[in-house]
């Protein structure tokens, strides 16, 4: 049995992502792991291994049971992002940016609880538990704005597994 040749086409994938975030320092086949310390201070290296491996990989947010009601919500931190997972007033589990359209402050600020809407707490503005905006106080003060559709939560990809 040829102990070099790779196992699967995910390992394959996995030693390429390897290579792709590491560069020089990724172990080669001739040598042992050895780790740089550079990975765990360098900017560099963190905007690498987030680009090839936290943006194209699933993340686990929470389970289904911290949102198990309507205008329940989860916030879920992963670097630099924040994101609200919320059951729906329909039920259904969305995630979202955790940011005001309007401001980018970031619109919930507990790691969970129950909510019947998202406000910001810089003008007030509010989403309802299904992202749609549902009320921009003395609306009149902010000419040209765009059709609240487009002021909606920004969603992001969301799916079930396992509870």
């Amino acid at each position: 049995m040829n102990m070099k040749a790779p196992l699967n086409k995910k390992a394959d994938v996995a030693h390429e992502v390897v290579r792709e975030v590491m560069g020089s320092h990724a172990p080669t086949e001739d040598s042992s792991v050895k780790l740089s310390v550079e990975r765990y201070f360098s900017a560099d290296f963190a905007k690498r291994e987030w680009e090839a491996v936290f943006a194209k990989t699933w993340q686990i947010a929470c389970r289904e049971d911290h949102v198990a009601k309507p205008g329940s919500y989860y916030v879920f931190e992963l670097g630099s992002e924040s994101i609200l997972v919320s059951r729906g007033s329909d039920g259904v589990i969305r995630a979202f940016d955790n940011v005001c359209r309007h401001r980018n402050n970031i619109l919930v600020q507990s790691r969970y609880g129950s909510a019947r809407s998202f406000a910001c707490r810089f003008h007030r503005w509010a989403w309802d538990s299904t992202g749609k905006l549902s009320n921009i106080p003395d609306r009149e003060t902010f000419p040209g704005l765009p059709a609240d559709q487009e002021l909606a939560l920004k969603p992001l990809r969301c799916e079930l597994w396992g509870g």
